[in-house]
């Protein structure tokens, strides 16, 4: 049994300037840190009980807990985008749009941190992908 190559992505607007473009991202941050702070319970986090939670763990696990795991997954995030990360890299998708990748060989398990923290920030619907943003905007006309 060999091993599978995963990778989780996500889609950024890539604006005309280098400042334009980190404002646009941490804008985009914010957004989703208020999501998460404003979570009140696990149904507040889109499919984040069925792909994030081990049966049985919501009964142990509180929203304190999961609100703080998702704000150190933003941090990573925000560390890849902004600084710099071991586990990531930053490419240009094309139509202006920049996308983080990470991932890499798994044999069963997640294959990096990186990877896993933008499964759970996406799983939990508090953070917006560009590349589906404009196709949702191009379908709604």
């Amino acid at each position: 049994m060999g091993a599978d190559m995963l990778i989780a992505s996500l889609g950024f607007r890539k604006e005309k300037t280098a400042g334009r473009t980190r404002r646009n991202i941490e804008a985009l941050l914010r957004a989703a840190e208020r999501k998460i702070r404003a979570a009140n319970a696990v149904s507040d986090l889109g499919e984040y009980r069925d792909f994030c939670l081990p049966d049985r763990a919501e009964d142990n696990t509180t929203m304190t807990d999961i609100k703080q795991t998702l704000l150190r997954d933003l941090k990573d995030i925000r560390c890849a985008l902004l600084g710099s990360h071991r586990q990531a890299c930053l490419i240009d998708g094309g139509g202006g749009i920049d996308i983080l990748v990470s991932g890499g060989l798994s044999w069963g398990d997640d294959p990096c941190e990186l990877f896993t923290a933008i499964n759970r920030l996406q799983t939990a619907g508090v953070i917006e992908d560009a590349r589906y943003a404009r196709t949702l905007m191009t379908h709604a006309h």
